[in-house]
């Protein structure tokens, strides 16, 4: 849930636009980072092996499990990832990556790998799920998640709502 003293007003509108950019951005920094000052990530904090950093070019990030896969990952495709899961709350384990042909269902493990080294909390200071909005007819709801072109599903004491982002507010204190 995102801190209401990060808010610019109660537009949802504007603060998902600008902060969602800003939170992927984050999540992404605090992977490479991690990345490079260790060079290993530990997805399963501890109960695995690692994730071997290799390299990391303008588009890839080269990743490894010892003696098993190697994986040149599209930042892009990491970035889209960071960002499904931001807006479903944080759960990683809901995130799916296949398309029509099956194609991205490749990256699915490293991609899965490198977010869960991401400690929840990390997620959830940064994702809107969660937070309160007000609407003119329905009145108070909670935020449950934002699909694919941006619509907020909103929980509101008797019904769940697909709501376009101008049609609420979010509650700020």
């Amino acid at each position: 849930m995102v801190e209401t003293s990060k808010l610019k007003g109660a537009d949802l509108r504007q603060n998902f636009g600008e902060l969602e950019v800003q939170f992927v951005d984050e999540i992404e920094d605090i992977i490479s980072s991690q990345l490079f000052q260790r060079g290993y990530l530990n997805p399963n904090h501890g109960k695995t092996d690692n994730l071997e950093f290799f390299g990391k070019t303008n588009f890839k990030i080269r990743l490894k499990l010892p003696n098993k896969n190697v994986w040149s990952v599209p930042i892009q495709l990491l970035k889209s990832s960071i960002q499904m899961v931001l807006r479903n709350g944080g759960n990683i384990e809901s995130l799916s990556l296949s398309d029509k042909k099956g194609s991205l269902s490749g990256y699915e493990v490293p991609i899965k790998l490198l977010l869960k080294s991401i400690p929840q909390e990390e997620f959830s200071k940064r994702t809107f799920v969660g937070n309160a909005v007000c609407h003119d007819v329905y009145g108070e709801g909670e935020i449950k998640s934002f699909n694919e072109t941006g619509n907020v599903e909103v929980r509101f004491k008797d019904r769940t709502i697909l709501l376009k982002p101008e049609f609420c507010k979010l509650k700020t204190i």
